[in-house]
């Protein structure tokens, strides 16, 4: 299930959420600061995981030899 961030209309706190897509907008989801339920749905930031293994590589391994 995908993560969803929702910002608070009254004290501005950002709450995220753990759902299923068909569920957002359908329930009514509190603010975990003033439990206000006036919130609205905001675009989050993607991330991304490399494996721990890659940052062990050195530098100059990866790079070709002239």
């Amino acid at each position: 299930m995908p993560l969803f961030e929702f910002k608070c209309n009254d004290c501005g706190h950002i709450t995220t959420e753990l759902m299923k897509r068909e569920e957002v907008g359908n329930l009514p989801i509190p603010c975990d600061k003033c439990e206000s339920i006036d919130l609205v749905r905001v675009i989050s930031s993607t991330g991304k995981h490399e494996s721990e293994a890659l940052w062990r590589v050195p530098l100059e391994a990866g790079r070709k030899k002239r």
